[in-house]
């Protein structure tokens, strides 16, 4: 069987998620409107797991 745990994004997509993050964080936080969170993977079990970008 093989082994069904996931890769971690590329650097390239890695960047990109913080410089979206950046821009919501800014947009959030003079809007008054919500905050920005950075979230680590979460792991439900070693078949059923997410990477979000932006929570």
């Amino acid at each position: 069987m093989e082994n069904s745990r996931n890769q971690s994004p590329p650097l390239s997509r890695l960047i990109n998620f913080w410089e979206n993050f950046q821009q919501l964080d800014i947009w959030s936080e003079s809007n008054n409107l919500g905050e920005s969170i950075i979230s680590p993977s979460i792991i439900f079990s070693e078949s059923d797991n997410v990477c979000p970008d932006v929570v």
